[in-house]
């Protein structure tokens, strides 16, 4: 018989959204029958198309209590109205809504937490005492809800982020070879503090000047969008970089990029997992990260991946400075990398867990 779930989603760019639409996809021939609620923006027309019926809900970033209590309201009656049991929620803000939906309604709730919030630490106990299951991405997010927000630890459920090597592998030829006409360095990251893209343009600074790299030598891409992205803006002016760093936007389909370029880097000062370190692993490219967070699940140093002293840019310069000049080194960790995303996160291991947990609650 098949069993009802509600996915309550907050507007979403990058790896959460990438993260929901797997989601929804691996839940296909399941026994489920898939709702969705969440700003009509943040969903693909396959997205729409692929559940039972869509509840289009305002739920943004930042906490506005009349918007807050509006789709409070509507939740309610969604629920309600569709005779829904079981809820999962993304997204602070949207689990928030659910938990205290969930006062209203006899539903059980899960949460998955794709990074730790800082804004409404106050919120933290009060939503998840509410959340019957909480799936954490990374299990260094499960240690910081543990031992900083007190937690109960037997509730929380660690399912790493993993993507369909299959889909993905098909993209890997043609591909260009290592840095033939000149090394390009990619970055995919929504642009906020805490992605750190301000590190990396500082470190392209230091090693431009330390190598006396020309634009033709080197150039640096970041794809994405965001709050911080006029600031990024007048960093690269200021620093004279205007000719080395390219901004690329919000781009739907990374792959395409990202296999044309050479080293993929995740300056984040804070993780929770780290999904385009995956997406380079699957195309073979190697990665330099911050060592932080969920990071540090992803990839042992020298052995699939560089990492650097996080919001350190003289850090992470040395280490593309250490692949430009060991293009055997690069190749060497492209190859280990890809080898860790087929070992350790398959997608269609993480899908059977998620279905474990919903029917745990049901």
């Amino acid at each position: 018989m098949d069993k009802k779930v509600l996915i309550v989603v907050r507007h979403c760019t990058g790896g959460m959204k990438k993260h929901l639409s797997l989601i929804l996809e691996g839940l296909k021939g399941k026994n489920f029958l898939v709702y969705l609620a969440g700003p009509k923006e943040a969903f693909s027309e396959k997205d729409l198309k692929s559940v039972e019926k869509f509840l289009d809900l305002k739920i943004e970033e930042s906490f506005f209590l009349n918007g807050c209590l509006k789709a409070l309201i509507l939740t309610i009656n969604f629920i309600k109205k569709e005779n829904i049991k079981l809820v999962h929620s993304h997204g602070i803000l949207a689990t928030l809504i659910c938990a205290l939906a969930k006062g209203f309604c006899r539903i059980k709730l899960v949460a998955t937490l794709h990074n730790i919030p800082r804004k409404y630490p106050f919120f933290i106990n009060f939503i998840f005492g509410k959340c019957d299951i909480i799936i954490s991405v990374s299990e260094a997010i499960k240690k910081e809800l543990v031992f900083n927000f007190n937690i109960n630890q037997d509730k929380i459920y660690v399912i790493h982020n993993s993507l369909p090597n299959k889909d993905i592998e098909k993209l890997l030829f043609p591909s260009r070879p290592l840095f033939f006409g000149g090394v390009k360095i990619f970055c995919s990251s929504r642009l906020i503090y805490e992605k750190g893209v301000d590190v990396l343009i500082k470190s392209a600074k230091i090693l431009i000047d330390d190598l006396k790299l020309s634009p033709k030598d080197i150039q640096f891409y970041i794809a994405g969008s965001g709050p911080e992205e006029k600031c990024l803006k007048r960093l690269t002016q200021k620093l004279n970089l205007n000719n080395h760093v390219v901004f690329l936007g919000y781009i739907e389909n990374v792959y395409e990029v990202l296999k044309n370029c050479d080293i993929l880097v995740l300056p984040s000062r804070k993780e929770g997992f780290g999904i385009s370190i995956l997406e380079a692993f699957i195309l073979k490219k190697p990665v330099i990260a911050s060592s932080t967070g969920g990071i540090l699940e992803l990839i042992n140093d020298n052995e699939n991946g560089l990492l650097f002293e996080s919001q350190n840019p003289k850090s992470l310069a040395l280490c593309l400075k250490k692949l430009i000049n060991n293009p055997g080194l690069a190749l060497k960790l492209a190859e280990a990398g890809y080898k860790t995303s087929i070992k350790n996160f398959n997608y269609e291991t993480m899908i059977e867990k998620l279905v474990k947990c919903y029917e745990k609650l049901m």
